[in-house]
């Protein structure tokens, strides 16, 4: 894996552990994986595969498919950006009464609502 892979991933990991107000080592507990995955991460360079991810997307009740963009196993999607992504999150981590606040509120700044 190439190095610019592993920063984008630490960059990515790191922007979902502030907002969700994890560290590693809670994150690992929650995914009921071994923190020395994210010690191979972040010291060694070394990108979660397949099954690591899953459990990380499972932890923080995201889409999979993000982690796995994060992770350089699946192409990023031209149209989709990073306030896109941070946007998924925070819907998906949202109560269903925040949700449809979330929906709302992007109705009325498109201009829909």
């Amino acid at each position: 894996m190439t190095q610019d892979k592993s920063e984008t991933f630490i960059k990515w990991l790191d922007s979902v552990l502030t907002e969700n107000n994890l560290t590693d080592n809670q994150l690992a507990k929650k995914a009921k994986m071994s923190h020395s995955n994210f010690s191979k991460l972040r010291n060694d360079g070394i990108l979660p595969k397949w099954e690591v991810c899953e459990k990380i997307a499972r932890a923080l009740r995201i889409d999979p498919v993000e982690v796995f963009r994060a992770a350089g196993l699946v192409q990023s999607l031209p149209d989709l950006d990073a306030g896109f992504e941070q946007l998924k999150r925070i819907y998906g981590s949202a109560s269903p009464i925040d949700r449809k606040k979330i929906v709302k509120h992007a109705k009325i700044v498109t201009e829909e609502g």
